[in-house]
């Protein structure tokens, strides 16, 4: 029954909960919606009548445009789930107090202003977070296999909703529906916790920093200078913003006609739920029956006549009779459409133009002129309600007139809509992974078949992955040509394709490709047999007993990705005996090579799919095969199985010139698991010093607030280099994962040791006894002493370089990394006027305390430093402090720089350092001692 009602769902194993738990999620959220809704309008008219209503409208187009710009600022940097439920908790909040304010009956004008634009923003905001988060639940492919499916669970929450309204207003009263909101939004917190911890929350550290390069990517065009780039992304706004304003007319007379016939504001509540629910009914059952239909019959644009022509027929409607069924014939015509065929029109009008374009333009329409919109249709309203004293009836003639400039737009984008999807398919510029792809309309797929007759390997792979979920007889014919491609990706594309279609027809080519050259044409080849030939269990078995390894291997890795996707498949086959079955094999034969390897290989590969643990030591053994080949196979299929028995070895490759990427990699598949052995190799000095290194590198790649948290505990390693490679790795994790903390205080203590560090080594090279040190007039060898002067003065010149990357480095993670990047690149140019620009960028940008120390920086300031060399008069020197610095190479150049100029007063020093634990440090002072003991 399960797999029934999956199958006839299209809901693939282990997808099951998850769309459940979404299903539920959206279900409540517009369920609430749809609660307060009605709440809102009868409030609102009970108090205030109709008259106020354009005013509404005007406020909430203005605070709506001010909201979503503040908000689109600061959401992205919190977290997914935490915006999600502060938000929630907010509205939660806000409901109670309202509650609060009409039990105490607050009877003020603004009060009521204040619910109806509330209302407004929750309605925007609850969706978009939660079609944000379901893009986080599922990947491209699910998303336009079960988007539809929970969508219906958006309208029917709807239906709940409203009739939930219409039969409790009377009972409860208006007021107190309030509550049953606040109920559901508390569930819906409780789901949205569920689904974050299932996946959601790997899914979006790994997104993140993709979304952050792409936005990266955008231009800073300004928004109307993109309408002015693309006449068919001006067509689309134009007709979003008639379809508003007729919205707002279609919604004014509705909400005048119903509160002048129902006066109760209960009945009124409950008249509005009832209808509001009405809608969604319409919407479900035009979406489920009509809205697929219409575009694959008449194509994008002309489904986008339904709703204004159903408009026109209710406008009418007002004229001729301006009664109760006439205001809910032409609202049911605008919800019912809006929601269904106009949305998913509107979706496709916009699939081809470019991705940059799009994003841009999809922002500004739904932001500014979806406002500009409301507000123009409340000043209009004003106009001629007011202003000029037209009736509700008059009102229709206006309705008219924007119907007849809607009808134009939509004939005029139709021309566009065509030639911008043969551009962008030649182009190859639609966004594969955008869920509303669907190749239907006749004139974009006769293009689209064009194409697949080409020579062009890029491009018929491209067309292949756009009509992958396009069921047409007309494809089959290029499918039957393209099997017997040279290229083996399309081969596998369309075999995954017949597969999921089950076309049986292509039997015969498909037994062909199980003696291709290429690994996985065969694999798919055999996955096409098993799930689609009659007697495909029999044949899977016979070729898992192949005499030829490639068949063999191949059959092996097939039931692997079957024993992964398909419950049923494990009854029958499971994969502890196929593998067995293949050692057994392999042990009874003697091979080449090569050969040997390549089983090997694919062993590795069927453990890391089927995630058996009972297969794990021998991917263990793998690990530490004599070929290179098998151990990268091998280290890369360990990190997909998490098991903390792989981790020591995964360590060690880490100082691998040829796995270190695969076992960086492979550690980071542990996230938090791996951090406790990860610090333990950090943090003791003991360990081998490369390794610890290569550390920091993995800790990146985790994007956790522990491996940041880690990477903070260790920022004061004495060690430059390692230090150096902690900063790199917590820029990276600033740079990809925003959203984690870096300790503002722990950031700001490490900057004041980084400039004190600065203060010192700018004190060293301005200190006179290094100039002074020619005069020595023991110099035997003058050229030597200069050298060995010059390495000094170099040496600390790239020190006092390293310190201040360190401390910009350290900027980036407080501050915008790119703008300290770029003030950076700026400072240490040899532009004066680019210097200049950043100091004053950073004036600006800097807290007070922190300018205070990073402006004389900037200026390479050392007279900012009087307290550091006082400090250092009082000492023997500077050769001495510069001895006691923690810092090998800086005491290998001035033990060098003493000796070279026979400075005999600092031999007592380097007589110390024969007890360094650095040996280079030891041999250095030998020499020293030696060259000083020759002159003497």
């Amino acid at each position: 029954m399960i797999k029934l009602v999956r199958k006839l769902l299209n809901i693939n194993e282990g997808e099951g909960l998850k769309v459940l738990l979404m299903f539920s999620y959206i279900f409540l959220a517009i369920a609430s919606l749809l609660i307060v809704k009605p709440v809102r309008n009868s409030l609102f008219l009970s108090y205030f009548g109709v008259e106020k209503l354009p005013y509404a409208f005007i406020i909430v187009a203005v605070v709506a445009a001010v909201f979503t710009n503040f908000y689109s600022r600061y959401a992205k940097k919190i977290r997914l789930n935490i915006l999600i439920l502060y938000t929630t908790l907010s509205s939660i909040i806000i409901l109670i107090v309202f509650w609060l304010l009409l039990y105490i009956n607050i009877n003020k004008g603004w009060f009521y202003y204040i619910i109806y634009v509330w209302v407004a923003l929750f309605g925007v905001i609850t969706t978009s977070q939660f079609w944000l988060l379901a893009n986080y639940v599922f990947n491209a492919r699910q998303a336009k296999r079960l988007f539809g499916l929970i969508g219906a669970g958006a309208i029917s929450g709807g239906i709940f909703g409203g009739y939930l309204t219409k039969f409790l207003a009377p009972v409860v009263g208006t007021n107190n529906l309030f509550f049953f909101c606040v109920v559901f939004l508390l569930i819906c917190i409780v789901i949205m916790r569920k689904v974050w911890k299932q996946g959601a929350r790997k899914t979006y550290t790994e997104r993140i920093h993709q979304e952050k390069r792409i936005r990266r990517k955008l231009t800073s065009e300004k928004p109307f200078e993109l309408l002015q780039k693309s006449q068919h992304l001006t067509y689309i706004a134009a007709i979003v913003g008639i379809g508003v304003i007729v919205a707002n007319l279609v919604d004014y007379q509705f909400s005048a006609i119903a509160s002048s016939i129902i006066t109760d504001k209960d009945k009124l509540t409950a008249f509005f739920g009832f209808w509001l629910s009405n809608l969604s009914v319409a919407s479900l059952l035009i979406q489920l029956l009509l809205t697929g239909r219409s575009l694959k019959i008449f194509g994008v644009t002309t489904s986008l006549f339904f709703l204004p022509f159903g408009i026109l027929i209710g406008a009418l409607s007002i004229i001729f009779d301006p009664r109760l069924w006439s205001a809910v014939f032409i609202k049911v015509c605008d919800g019912s459409f809006k929601q269904s065929i106009h949305k998913a029109g509107l979706e496709l009008l916009a699939l081809p133009l470019p991705t940059t374009l799009k994003n841009q333009g999809k922002a500004f329409i739904d932001v500014f002129i979806d406002s500009l919109a409301t507000g123009i249709g409340g000043i209009l309203l004003i106009i001629f309600t007011q202003q000029l004293g037209f009736s509700v009836r008059q009102i229709s003639f206006v309705l008219i007139v924007f119907i007849v400039i809607w009808f134009y737009l939509i004939k005029a984008v139709k021309e566009e809509y065509i030639n911008s999807f043969r551009t962008a398919i030649e182009k190859r510029s639609i966004d594969l992974q955008d869920q509303y792809i669907n190749i239907q309309e006749a004139s974009v797929l006769d293009n689209i078949l064009k194409l697949l007759e080409g020579n062009n390997e890029r491009q018929i792979l491209y067309i292949l992955q756009l009509v992958e979920d396009v069921k047409n007889e007309r494809l089959i014919p290029y499918f039957k040509k393209l099997i017997n491609h040279p290229s083996h990706e399309i081969k596998i594309q369309i075999l995954r394709m017949i597969r999921n279609d089950e076309q049986k027809d292509f039997m015969k080519e498909v037994r062909e490709l199980i003696h291709d050259p290429n690994l996985y044409v065969k694999v798919e080849a055999i996955r096409f047999i098993y799930s689609t030939s009659i007697d495909g269990k029999l044949e899977l078995e016979k070729l898992l007993v192949d005499e030829n390894i490639n068949i063999r291997s191949a059959a092996l890795l097939a039931a692997t990705y079957e024993h992964r996707e398909n419950r049923e498949f494990r009854k029958t086959f499971p994969i502890k005996n196929l593998f067995d079955q293949f050692v057994d094999k392999f042990s009874e034969t003697s091979y080449e090579l090569k050969d040997i390897v390549f089983m090997k290989v694919i062993l590795a590969k069927v453990i890391g799919i089927s995630k058996v643990e009972k297969l794990y030591p021998f991917l263990k053994n793998l690990l530490l095969d004599d070929s290179i080949d098998v151990v990268r196979e091998a280290t890369m299929n360990a990190g997909s199985t998490r098991h903390k028995m792989f981790i020591p070895i995964l360590m060690q490759y880490l100082i691998a010139h040829e796995i270190r990427k695969y076992a960086r990699n492979a550690l980071a598949e542990y996230e938090n698991d791996a951090i406790a052995p990860l610090k333990n190799i950090l943090e003791n000095e003991n360990e081998d010093y490369q390794l610890r290194l290569a550390i920091p590198k993995v800790l990146a790649l985790i994007g956790t607030q522990q491996s940041v948290n880690l990477l903070l505990d260790n920022l004061a390693q004495e060690d430059l280099t390692l230090r150096f490679q902690i900063l790199r790795a917590l820029n990276r994790l600033r740079t990809n994962f925003p959203y984690l903390k870096f300790g503002e205080n722990r950031i700001r203590n490490s900057i004041l040791r980084e400039t004190k560090i600065f203060g010192k080594i700018c004190f060293y090279l301005s200190n006179k006894d290094l100039f002074e040190i020619y005069k020595n007039k023991n110099i035997q060898d003058t050229e030597r002493a200069k050298k060995a002067v010059d390495l000094l003065f170099s040496l600390l010149n790239e020190r006092l370089d390293n310190t201040l990357s360190r401390i910009f480095r350290l900027l980036g993670l407080k501050y915008s990394p790119a703008d300290m990047y770029n003030a950076y690149r700026a400072i240490t140019s040899n532009k004066p006027d680019l210097r200049a620009n950043a100091v004053e960028f950073l004036e600006n940008i800097l807290d007070p305390n922190l300018k205070r120390i990073i402006i004389p920086i900037t200026e390479y300031s050392t007279n900012t430093y009087s307290a550091e060399e006082n400090r250092l008069k009082q000492k023997n020197g500077i050769f001495v402090e510069l001895l006691k610095e923690n810092d090998t190479w800086l005491k290998v150049c001035t033990i060098f720089c003493i000796a070279e100029t026979n400075l005999k007063d600092y031999e007592s020093e380097i007589r110390k350092l024969m007890r360094d634990q650095d040996t280079t440090v030891k041999e250095t002072a030998e020499y020293a001692l030696k060259r000083l003991k020759n002159r003497s």
